[in-house]
């Protein structure tokens, strides 16, 4: 079957997926936002039902990979509080689940990243509040969110090692050993990342987009010396997270380009799209943005 260029006819409700070199429907019909807000890891509550087989045999798409994207919960009670919902996305379906929700930092219900830094225990995020930018610590463990106070826009990943930071100098980033670190601005080097805003690491390498922009940069993790470029395709819009790992390239959009938000999913070596996957879920003024995409359900590393 050739494979249909992506969203042609599509709509969050009725989405076309293509996946290299098949064509299939992710099966979101209107309600998927319905039943997001679980409050624990593991919640089988979908935000969509009988997902369509895709007829892919590869396991390397059967079955995942999963990504996980953010946002504010909403108004807690009319408090002007929220709370930060993790939700999980089989990229494979579509379907999409609310992993987690994480509560006690007392986040306004305005919350926007394009860096979270998944360190194996906890992620720290770079959030906008809808008055200023603030750091703070996501713990899958207790459900926990630790807000560290006010920053100037920062982009944040995790390199293995340490956190590569950018705030201070665009375009130099900071290299911060541990969070408290990054608290009190005492980085233990930096380096040059021109033209990217939002970035990941995979493998030595920095991955990094401008805030808009169709295509991938590629810099040596430890020296930031510019090693290409890789353009993907059928992506020419704003950037709110990307994830890279295995042979793949992940990056979540905010709607713009085709009124919802969607990842694109795209092969690691060449930027051809392997499949759009619309963001289930989807409430005005409440976007998802972040990404951390795995191999196997985050509770499974």
């Amino acid at each position: 079957m050739p494979r249909l260029p992506a969203y042609a006819g599509g709509s969050p409700e009725s989405p076309i997926l293509s996946i290299l070199p098949f064509a299939f429907l992710a099966g979101c019909p209107a309600d998927a936002g319905a039943g997001l807000g679980g409050d624990s890891a593991g919640s089988t509550e979908d935000t969509a039902s009988d997902p369509q087989d895709t007829g892919v045999d590869d396991p390397a798409v059967e079955g995942g990979p999963w990504c996980y994207t953010f946002r504010a919960s909403g108004d807690a009670g009319g408090t002007g509080e929220s709370q930060v919902e993790q939700l999980e996305i089989d990229m494979s379906t579509g379907v999409g689940t609310t992993w987690m929700t994480y509560g006690g930092a007392g986040v306004t219900t305005s919350f926007s990243t394009s860096g979270v830094a998944w360190n194996g225990h906890t992620f720290v995020v770079g959030y906008y509040d809808g008055n200023g930018w603030r750091w703070m610590e996501l713990a899958p463990s207790t459900g926990l969110a630790t807000d560290y106070g006010g920053v100037e826009t920062p982009w944040v990943a995790w390199s293995g090692g340490d956190y590569i930071v950018q705030y201070h100098a665009y375009p130099d980033a900071s290299r911060y050993s541990d969070l408290a670190d990054i608290v009190a601005d005492s980085p233990s080097g930096s380096i040059n990342i021109r033209g990217a805003t939002r970035f990941t690491v995979a493998d030595g390498k920095l991955y990094g987009m401008w805030h808009s922009t169709a295509e991938m940069l590629l810099f040596d993790a430890v020296t930031g010396n510019p090693m290409g470029s890789i353009p993907l395709e059928g992506y020419n819009t704003w950037v709110w997270g990307i994830s890279v790992f295995d042979d793949w390239m992940f990056a979540i959009d905010d709607g713009r380009q085709y009124g919802f938000e969607r990842i694109g999913w795209f092969d690691r070596g060449t930027g051809e799209l392997i499949a759009d996957v619309p963001v289930p879920g989807n409430v005005p003024g409440r976007r998802y943005s972040g990404l951390h995409c795995t191999t196997t359900p985050l509770a499974g590393e």
